[in-house]
């Protein structure tokens, strides 16, 4: 037996040192022969792409079979059925704004991404929509779930996320309320001083505010506490095999961002929570978080996403709470942009709108970050936007304020993360 072991590791190696590097070949033949001497099937097909792998090294390779797959997402804002009234979109033609025209055109761009089994997240769902967007995926054999939590005036409105039955099940699936994901320490009760000097500095600001209308501006951390943005997660795993038997797992999350521009604070603290629980939640599995997120690529909002953290001092980062003592900090781990990634540079616009007699907003609001073990393979073409440009949407061709965008992910090999943390891109 000792000799059938040591003429397998000399022929393996003879054959091997020609197709790979010696240090290689030795390894691998040492792996090779032990598997022969307690009998377990390796075998290697001579070629610097192995073909097949022993059952030693079946768990070591989950990413090469991970990068077999690959996965198209989506994002879309649809615009809430309540939001799109006539009175408000004063520039478009009633007929586009009509709810009963708009749902089977916004269909009928999803009945395109249907046909490519992609994964479909949504924005501005209304309870009007829900339903019928339900109905329309199941007939297509598409998971459709939700989570609503706006207002009566904007159809309580929420997000939503669609996914193939027949390419993915589903391992986990999570609706949350964004804010809860955090711990809000209670400000201390104060003493008997404290509770006087609050009564009188209050009592003597009224007469100031009812004089000038000014109003003590609000605590962000407050008003970040107090929304009800809900964020979708779900943890697919591709139903089709890979050589090595694993199929591994793609996290995917949906958000919508408060839109507060007045209170940028807020939106830093809520960018950093999306990525945060993202991050968490992903437990090593590549990610892509997804939605309509109101901040533009030039944003610190955007900086954060991408870099993870802004400047100490930096005018949209709230201070700390004196009495927060959980150290919670708005940074995260550096994601990637979609878009930026495939063709290094934002979309034109993701949002083209005029409200009333308001200066036309044409700009990129919506994204697709995603974890840096996944590559961009490619990115649903824009380019058609700039002939739109000074038509505000929504309108015949775009249905909603905003555009669909779209990437299709591939996992990275072992090989190209080593080498992209050799380069320093990591």
């Amino acid at each position: 037996m000792l000799f059938a072991v040591v003429m397998s590791f000399s022929l393996s190696y003879q054959l091997l040192q020609r197709t790979i590097r010696p240090s290689t070949a030795v390894l691998f033949c040492g792996i090779s022969s032990f598997g022969a001497f307690y009998e377990v099937g390796a075998f290697f097909v001579p070629h610097s792409k192995f073909q097949g792998f022993s059952l030693l090294q079946k768990k070591s390779f989950s990413s090469f079979t991970m990068s077999m797959q690959k996965h198209r997402v989506v994002t879309y804002n649809v615009l809430s059925s309540r939001l799109a009234g006539e009175d408000h979109f004063t520039h478009c033609k009633p007929e586009d704004l009509d709810a009963r025209n708009r749902l089977p055109r916004i269909i009928e761009k999803l009945e395109k991404e249907v046909r490519q089994d992609s994964i479909i997240c949504l924005q501005e769902v209304s309870y009007d929509w829900a339903g019928k967007l339900a109905t329309y995926f199941q007939q297509n054999d598409y998971f459709f779930f939700t989570g609503l939590y706006g207002k009566p005036f904007n159809g309580y409105m929420g997000v939503a996320m669609a996914f193939p039955n027949k390419k993915y099940e589903a391992q986990e699936m999570k609706v949350m309320r964004l804010s809860d994901t955090k711990k809000w320490p209670r400000k201390p009760e104060p003493g008997l001083v404290g509770k006087i000097s609050e009564w009188l500095w209050s009592t003597l600001r009224k007469p100031y505010h009812l004089l000038t209308g000014a109003r003590a501006p609000p605590c962000p951390w407050a008003l970040a506490r107090g929304r009800y943005n809900a964020i979708l997660l779900a943890r697919l795993r591709a139903r089709a095999r890979g050589p090595s038997g694993d199929r591994g797992a793609l996290l995917v999350g949906t958000y919508h961002m408060p839109c507060m521009f007045r209170n940028p604070e807020v939106m830093t603290l809520h960018a950093a929570l999306a990525a945060q629980h993202m991050q968490f939640n992903a437990r090593g599995d590549p990610y892509v978080l997804a939605g309509d997120f109101n901040f533009t690529p030039g944003s610190p909002q955007y900086e954060l996403m991408t870099k993870g953290a802004l400047a100490q001092g930096h005018p949209e980062v709230p201070p700390p709470l004196p009495w927060d003592d959980t150290a919670w900090a708005p940074r995260c781990a550096p994601m990637r942009s979609a878009y930026a990634a495939h063709l290094g540079r934002e979309p034109a616009y993701t949002n083209n709108a005029q409200i009333k007699d308001d200066a036309p907003f044409i700009e990129t609001l919506d994204y697709l970050f995603h974890s840096p073990s996944l590559k961009v393979q490619g990115v649903i073409s824009l380019d058609y936007l700039e002939e739109l440009k000074d038509r505000p949407f929504p309108i015949k061709s775009e249905p909603s304020d905003h555009v669909m965008i779209g990437a299709e992910f591939q996992q990275k090999t072992d090989e190209e993360i080593n080498s992209e943390k050799w380069a320093g891109i990591h």
